[in-house]
């Protein structure tokens, strides 16, 4: 039986218990958010091991807590990230992944003409045509795909590793917007065992239902998400670019897990429960192996007209 938030309860996060397994999600509205609730709430304090592990290796160009936060602060993109991306989108080009999959009923908007419509078409009434009103339609009914990135990598991934993710997260919404898709993107950082059950039962006062026990701290998943591009805002590099700085997980969203769920935890798949409560669709994770990028795409676009 699940247990959700009470009504007065001082919780700041989504969760359900199952089985005194429990599944919780903080969200914030933006990145900007996070990083306020980072600024005010931990300072100058950072809990890392060590600055070149947490920014992703001494040879990169986030390489510093400082030009981490200069990127994150301005919105902006690694050259690596850029590269890759335009590699990437190559790849995909050559698999056909660009084009409208065979019998997809594309969404995309068109110019219907006749004695009747919207607004005049110019050429038209100049050549004296009856045809001369156009309306804009939309063939097929448009489908909207929440689109996650886990940053949530296990302490051996580099910068290389989150900047495939991201890369392969933008190439992928791409083909899904031509193909008509609507879509959101939330970057997440979504593991296992991060919650301490002490510490939820001292904070919060949450434990599992109908049971003396705590929660089961190492069978339960927790995520800390963020939404970077809305359904009606345009695909820009710029809104997924801090899922590329690993100091955004190992700085900014360690803070916010030690403070909501009192540890971090390890990388895991994450289960179908943990999504739906994060509300993600389709999760783009370090769990596919180099050079079948190809394949973990067309296999998204298959489950989705599935």
């Amino acid at each position: 039986m699940a247990k959700t938030r009470k009504k007065d309860s001082p919780i700041d996060f989504d969760f359900e218990i199952v089985k005194e397994k429990l599944y919780a999600n903080k969200e914030f509205g933006s990145i900007d958010d996070l990083i306020d609730f980072n600024e005010k709430t931990w300072g100058d304090d950072i809990h890392a091991e060590s600055e070149s592990w947490a920014c992703g290796g001494s040879d990169v160009e986030c390489n510093t807590f400082k030009k981490s936060d200069k990127l994150l602060m301005a919105g902006d993109c690694t050259n690596d990230l850029s590269a890759r991306i335009e590699k990437l989108r190559a790849e995909l080009e050559l698999g056909g992944l660009y084009d409208l999959p065979q019998g997809f009923k594309s969404c995309k908007r068109r110019r219907v003409f006749s004695d009747d419509g919207d607004e005049v078409d110019i050429d038209r009434y100049l050549a004296d045509d009856c045809d001369l009103w156009q309306t804009t339609k939309r063939d097929g009914k448009k489908e909207f795909v929440t689109l996650g990135i886990n940053i949530g990598m296990s302490h051996g991934n580099s910068a290389d590793n989150f900047a495939q993710n991201s890369a392969l997260a933008y190439c992928t919404a791409e083909i899904l917007e031509q193909m008509g898709y609507g879509v959101e993107i939330k970057i997440t950082a979504s593991g296992w065992a991060s919650c301490n059950g002490q510490y939820l039962k001292n904070v919060y006062g949450i434990t599992a239902e109908n049971s003396d026990d705590l929660i089961d701290y190492w069978d339960s998943e927790t995520a800390v998400t963020f939404t970077c591009k809305q359904f009606s805002e345009p695909l820009d590099l710029r809104a997924i670019a801090s899922s590329a700085i690993p100091a955004l997980f190992r700085k900014y969203v360690f803070h916010a897990f030690k403070t909501f769920f009192g540890g971090l935890g390890n990388a895991k798949e994450t289960t179908k429960k943990q999504l739906d409560l994060i509300g993600i669709n389709v999760l783009i994770a370090n769990q596919w192996k180099d050079g079948e990028q190809l394949n973990f795409v067309e296999k998204i676009l298959q489950d989705l007209q599935d």
